[in-house]
């Protein structure tokens, strides 16, 4: 599992039969066999593939609509929302995320 910004030439490929607008619309989950879920739905099967998401997943699977209302809310909200979390949590995430894509962008580049 690994994120792609939605700004990156990959997720145009991954999210192809989206619209701009719909692909900025919400966040996605696409399998390796193309499957996609989006927004609230894509909440429990994220969760089974984390270590010790099974039950967190099978809450949130059996209320689909308070799942997907809770995620529309939440991301309505995030800016609002963001100012609880420290900087220094943002600035570590921020660099995790900068390490994934230059090791993604470095694989990719290696001959097969």
């Amino acid at each position: 599992m690994r994120p792609v910004a939605l700004q990156r030439p990959e997720a145009a490929e991954l999210l192809a039969e989206l619209t701009p607008t719909e692909r900025t619309a919400s966040w996605h989950l696409v399998a390796p066999t193309g499957g996609r879920v989006s927004a609230g739905a894509a909440l429990p099967p994220l969760l089974r593939l984390l270590p010790g998401g099974q039950y967190p997943a099978a809450i949130f699977a059996r209320f689909p609509r308070v799942t997907e209302a809770g995620y529309r809310w939440l991301a309505e909200h995030r800016s609002a929302l963001s100012k609880f979390v420290p900087g220094s949590a943002k600035r570590r995430a921020g660099e995790c995320v900068r390490k994934r894509e230059l090791a993604a962008e470095l694989a990719s580049e290696r001959p097969v």
